[in-house]
């Protein structure tokens, strides 16, 4: 900048007769490696230039730089995915009981084709190092790789947790057992009897199997095991821990001297609290009111 350039190259550009200047003022896309003229850099365009991390341009990174774009990505990658998996998980959980369990598999697997073309593509960007035209730098490579394992394991995870959750919550508000107590109607919380006026429209007089397995499902419950004529749906333990069971369908018992009830086909169900639950109405009790209830093996 102290030493004029020993050539005026002004005939196109008046900004060429200021041999004081630098490359005319356009640092981006011209360099000046003589010191006496500028020309044309090897890149169009800044953003056609090599960036290793938005805003850098250090083309020799550190190990502790590439583990820090690598972690930044893989933190973003993790949260952002996370929340949009648990969303999207609700979202299908719902719909597959407001709706029906096919259009919700309908849906998902048109967002899994949608998410697998985006993280085929990104992959595909990464290899080839370029985007658009630009050419990606090593930091950006770190932190978009980071961000693409991130968001994929995270969002996987959140989709399952989503998917339980919103199931379970849209089923209960469906049937109103949050805000029922024992002799209250599920669908208003007032004060109702047993029969019809008090029964949910989803079960037969008699509740069918098939019908107390769906409820079940949209409760976000497994089957845990069918053994000694008793199928049992519930919450998996962790670990290989003995889950915890929420629904009972029984066969008649074989044994002898034991209650009357106990010789047909009857279920058993519970609510989370622990306390014995009857489906079709919603109201919670004892296990001498809830314990022994009628059932339809269809």
């Amino acid at each position: 900048f102290v030493t004029a350039d020993s050539i005026i190259d002004g005939a196109d550009d008046t900004q060429g007769w200021n041999r004081f200047s630098y490359v005319k003022g356009n640092p981006i896309n011209t360099k000046d490696p003589t010191g006496h003229e500028g020309s044309k850099s090897e890149y169009k365009s800044l953003e056609s230039a090599p960036i290793n991390v938005i805003g850098s341009r250090n083309p020799s990174p550190s190990n502790s730089d590439r583990a820090w774009a690598f972690g930044k990505g893989l933190l973003t990658g993790a949260v952002i995915g996370g929340v949009l998996g648990f969303v999207g998980g609700v979202a299908l959980g719902g719909l597959s009981v407001v709706a029906s369990p096919a259009i919700a598999l309908a849906v998902g697997i048109g967002l899994l084709g949608f998410g697998i073309y985006a993280i085929g593509s990104e992959i595909h960007t990464l290899l080839k190092g370029e985007e658009n035209g630009r050419k990606i730098g090593e930091l950006e490579t770190y932190e978009r790789s980071g961000n693409l394992i991130g968001s994929t394991l995270s969002g996987g995870i959140g989709a399952k947790f989503g998917f339980k959750w919103g199931a379970s919550k849209v089923a209960k508000l469906r049937m109103g057992t949050p805000e029922t107590s024992p002799g209250n109607s599920p669908a208003t919380g007032e004060a109702g009897g047993s029969g019809a006026s008090g029964a949910n429209s989803r079960f037969s007089q008699i509740p069918k199997s098939s019908e107390l397995r769906s409820w079940a499902k949209e409760q976000g419950y497994e089957k845990l095991s069918h053994e000694n004529g008793i199928e049992t749906w519930g919450v998996k333990g962790k670990n290989g821990e003995k889950g915890d069971w929420m629904l009972k369908l029984k066969e008649p018992s074989k044994y002898e001297d034991i209650h009357p009830d106990s010789k047909k086909y009857r279920f058993s169900a519970r609510s989370e609290s622990g306390s014995y639950l009857d489906p079709t109405t919603g109201k919670t009790g004892t296990k001498a009111e809830y314990g022994h209830m009628p059932l339809d093996p269809d």
